[in-house]
């Protein structure tokens, strides 16, 4: 089996096409294309990914099946497994499509909707001002001359054909602007990065229309307008110490940019991009269609499939991306009869090389039996005129294509590898009306009887309603979202009644669609329209203004305690989606106190019931959070108590005063009771100990007490003070004990007794 995988042939390409573009095969191979087969004499492949084959003029015929295969040293790849189909001379030709600005300035007006082949020309008021020869589908064309604001331009199409010429009607222009870039400085571009070995230089910030011009190590390359980002071939692959810089012009206007700065040198360095396969499961391996994403131009792909038990590698082939490629569809061989029919399962991988750096994909499991389901393809209705694809109803992993009744182009799109469910089908010229269209399976583990859907009639194109602009727009928004488009249909949004973006929604974006339209300012009013072959839609009749985002604020915890510091976090969302955190900050009384959705220390005031919070954020409201507030609970505090007793017989005994000191690093404390009572309570409440442990107190004490009838001294009564004292705690007056305090209630017992040995009265700790 070769190493090689089959090259891509780019369609579409018709019976006036003098050339066909090859993608895949690497520089120093060479390419045949094969027309129904046949080869046309080999050419070498140049020093990129990409290479144009050259065909006779007239030499293909409508319906020829165009594959590729190339070779490189002793191997040569298998053929493409599915042709692209020429397309014969158009029978009627569909209204053209702006797909950039028209203004006073324009060096270059793009178009799409073109027949291969067929003479683009662009009039103002009845005046030649541009033409070129469609190679595909969109082509540039150069603008010779005048135009002035508010012209109304017209766009026609003609092919001559061996039965006369065949013109399409002419679309108009929407009416052209002024422009701020007449004789005037113009912004400059953004380039790069440009890692080692790139075919092409990526350029951003391109204005409407503009002329770019690369500077390449001091040559000039010149590029016309394909877009607001171009990639800029360069012919080979770049190299440090390459260095590279553009410039932006309208040339009729003599407006020009500085150049970007810095020069952008060629980086070996940077790392290789990790490619994507765009599939969840391989289930139909006879399929042979690989889609992958997140491409390097230029790159080399190889594709293994890999043991799920041992972990070796199966190379099942390399390829070239294209050398302007991002994301493509690949080829690979069948390797049904390398995937077991049970469990465990192995994987294919795509290794992605440039310039001896590498990155691997994440692997796809390829299964041993279809799992998908078994239904014909079938074409959604309606189908309009002037559309550039339709939706196909197809199985899970297949390659599907769409046919056509009409003589001229009976078939009418590459293949496309399905994931299954709805797949959108982009058509090599737009639908027409009254002709009949219908899906065709190309590789699939699809029943015979069931790869061929059956067809339905395209309908005449309805007058075009108005898109429907998706509320509320934030100011912080790029994009306009959209929904109401019919697919192929040009979308245009204006700001404040001044055309910003256009763009064309492709299969399920025509359900919800979003225009990059840059920075909006609050109070811009937005309205939009769609055009399709010459019709146009309303303007939206009611502008939607432009306004603040609004969040939804919640805190964590709820309430707080008044008075005490808490750590707190207040979450921002945005109120439209009601998922997306917002980061801004918080304020309490003017002053910022944190940040949203991060925990910060609040300290709520005493008194009021609740604590107001501000929460700003760039391109929201200020909005105001309420935070309950809650009385602090009345915390019991730690209490000493030192309870003191008469320990004698007497039949009758009190404590008529007693005071207790306390002598400590937190203080002095005294407190005086008259319980004339016995035991006598004497409760302090102490401070807690700094950082826990323990603080030491000295206690000394003065007592007054009275008895009657003292056991032993029979019908001794009086009364007796702390004067009397002696001994014991209490001896030598005045006496200390100590004591140590953690914070926690304390209860101390002592009594008061006689010691008949002395005759005299003692406080002792119990």
């Amino acid at each position: 089996m070769s190493t090689l995988l089959a090259p891509i042939v780019i369609g579409p390409v018709s019976v006036l096409s003098t050339s066909v573009r090859i993608d895949g095969p690497l520089p120093g191979s060479s390419i045949s294309l094969l027309v129904n087969g046949v080869p046309v004499p080999a050419v070498n492949a140049g020093a990129t990914t990409s290479t144009f084959v050259p065909v006779a003029a007239g030499s293909l015929n409508v319906g020829d099946a165009l594959t590729a295969r190339w070779t490189l040293g002793a191997e040569t790849s298998d053929p493409s497994p599915v042709p692209i189909v020429v397309l014969g001379y158009p029978s009627t030709l569909s209204a053209l499509v702006y797909l950039s600005q028209v203004h006073e300035c324009v060096d270059w007006v793009l178009i799409g909707a073109a027949y291969p082949g067929a003479t683009v020309e662009i009039f103002n008021g009845g005046a030649l001002i541009g033409s070129d020869t469609a190679r595909g589908n969109v082509v540039p064309v150069r603008i010779r001359g005048a135009i002035q604001a508010n012209d109304v331009l017209s766009a026609v199409q003609s092919v001559q054909t061996p039965a006369g010429q065949v013109k399409s009607s002419q679309t108009p222009s929407l009416p052209a602007e002024q422009t701020p870039y007449r004789e005037n400085t113009m912004p400059a571009p953004a380039v790069g990065p440009v890692p080692g070995c790139a075919q092409a230089v990526p350029v951003r910030g391109l204005a409407q229309g503009a002329t770019t011009k690369v500077h390449f190590n001091g040559d000039v390359l010149e590029y016309p307008f394909v877009g607001a980002n171009l990639l800029a071939l360069l012919g080979r692959a770049a190299h440090n110490p390459d260095v590279f810089s553009a410039t932006q012009h309208f040339e009729r206007c003599n407006a020009s940019s500085p150049s970007s700065a810095p020069p952008v040198i060629v980086d070996e360095t940077l790392p290789v991009r990790k490619p994507v396969i765009d599939a969840s499961q391989y289930s139909c391996p006879a399929a042979r269609a690989l889609p992958i994403s997140n491409l390097e131009p230029g790159a080399t792909l190889t594709i293994q499939l890999v043991d799920p038990t041992s972990g070796a590698a199966t190379v099942l082939g390399r390829i070239g991306v294209g050398e302007d490629v991002s994301s493509g569809q690949y080829w690979i061989p069948d390797v049904s009869a390398l995937i077991p029919a049970s469990p465990p399962f192995p994987s294919l991988v795509v290794i992605q090389e440039l310039c001896g750096k590498t990155a691997t994909s994440d692997k796809l499991l390829v299964v041993g039996s279809y799992q998908g389901s078994v239904f014909p393809p079938t074409v959604m209705e309606p189908a309009f005129e002037c559309a550039s694809g339709a939706f196909v109803n197809s199985v899970d992993n297949a390659v599907v294509r769409l046919y056509s009744d009409a003589p001229d182009s009976p078939v009418i799109s590459k293949p496309v590898f399905s994931f299954g469910g709805l797949v959108w089908v982009e058509t090599f010229r737009p639908l027409r009306a009254g002709e009949h269209i219908h899906a065709e399976l190309e590789l699939t583990c699809q029943p015979l009887a069931l790869r061929v859907g059956g067809p339905i009639k395209v309908s005449d194109l309805t007058p075009l309603k108005t898109p429907d602009i998706q509320q509320p727009v934030r100011v912080f928004q790029r994009l306009i979202y959209v929904s109401g488009v019919i697919p192929g249909a040009r979308v245009h949004v204006f700001v404040n009644g001044k055309w910003r973006a256009s763009d064309t929604p492709l299969g399920w974006t025509t359900l919800f669609f979003g225009i990059y339209v840059g920075k909006l300012k609050v109070e811009d009013q937005i309205t939009v329209m769609q055009t399709l072959c010459t019709k146009m839609s309303p303007l939206t009749r009611v502008p939607v203004n432009v306004t603040l985002g609004e969040m939804l604020l919640s805190a964590a915890p709820p309430s707080l305690i008044a008075g005490q510091p808490a750590t707190i976090t207040i979450k921002a969302v945005d109120a439209d989606n009601k998922s997306q955190s917002v980061g801004g900050t918080i304020s309490q009384g003017g002053a910022v106190v944190g940040a949203t959705n991060t925990a910060f220390t609040l300290s709520p005031p005493t008194g009021q019931a609740s604590v107001s919070l501000q929460v700003a954020a760039v391109g929201y409201k200020t909005e105001t959070i309420s935070i309950p507030l809650t009385a602090a609970p009345v915390v019991k505090p730690a209490m000493l108590t030192i309870a003191t007793g008469l320990w004698f017989n007497a039949t009758k005994k009190e404590i008529t005063e007693i005071t207790w000191h306390l002598q400590g690093p937190s203080g002095s404390f005294s407190k005086t009771e008259k319980p004339n009572a016995e035991p006598a309570l004497v409760q302090f409440a102490l401070p807690k100990p700094a950082g826990g442990g323990f603080t030491p107190f000295t206690l000394s004490c003065e007592v007054t007490f009275q008895f009657q009838d003292f056991n032993f001294i029979s019908g001794v009564s009086g009364t007796r003070s702390s004067d009397f004292i002696e001994g014991g705690l209490i001896k030598p007056s005045p006496s200390t004990v100590e004591m140590y305090w953690s914070g926690t209630d304390l209860t101390i017992n002592f009594l008061v007794k006689w010691i008949q040995q002395g005759d005299y009265f003692v406080i002792e700790l119990m």
